[in-house]
């Protein structure tokens, strides 16, 4: 029991949570066609860095420590250098994720087009 209730108050939870709403928020706005594609991409790529640096907590407190002077030491800024250029390698891999999605619903949506004109024309002729 101690392992959920660790689980729901650690800072990975709070990602999940964090990510998982702006991405429902997201998906709602889309399905009432709200919002078009370029928004949809950056809120998607939003969530993502969102849940990441909440999950990096630690390494992006060290980052804002050392910016405001209060940690100088050589091995804090290694660290960070490290957290900084894990945080890079994920979202590199996150935005050619997103652009290949992009591509798909493109992809998706223009075949979709091509079918609902043979449909018209079927409704046209009866």
């Amino acid at each position: 029991m101690s392992f959920f209730s660790d689980f729901f108050h650690s800072g990975p939870f709070l990602a999940l949570l964090v990510s998982s709403l702006i991405f429902i928020l997201t998906i709602f706005l889309v399905a009432k066609e709200w919002i078009n594609l370029s928004v949809t991409a950056i809120l998607l790529l939003f969530a993502v860095v969102t849940g990441l640096v909440i999950n990096y907590q630690q390494g992006t407190q060290c980052i804002f420590d050392d910016l405001s002077g209060q940690a100088n030491s050589q091995a804090l800024h290694d660290q960070d250098v490290v957290i900084v250029n894990q945080l890079k390698q994920d979202v590199q891999v996150l935005q050619t994720q997103i652009q290949q999605l992009t591509t798909q619903v493109q992809t998706l949506t223009h075949e979709i087009e091509l079918q609902k004109i043979p449909a018209q024309t079927q409704d046209s002729d009866q």
